[in-house]
């Protein structure tokens, strides 16, 4: 079952199809790479998606934050 929690600025839900390509985006920008101390750094193939995916399908507190008032994407 989809949830939200929602605060004045932000909304947390769970991550929608149409999350995947912005999501995709943040793995692969160095700056979140080196902030997640990831030890294998480089962009991400296009299969990496899946592997999102997966997270999110496995771990029901995986979810995306978005604007409240756009509904824009802010992050995971």
């Amino acid at each position: 079952m989809p949830y939200t929690f929602q605060t004045a600025r932000l909304t947390f839900r769970q991550l929608q199809p149409a999350d995947l390509e912005e999501l995709y985006a943040v793995f692969n920008d160095p700056e979140v790479q080196t902030g997640l101390l990831m030890t294998n750094l480089g962009l991400r193939a296009e299969n990496f998606k899946d592997r999102i995916k997966g997270w999110s399908e496995q771990n029901p507190l995986f979810v995306i934050a978005v604007d409240s008032q756009t509904g824009e994407f802010v992050g995971q």
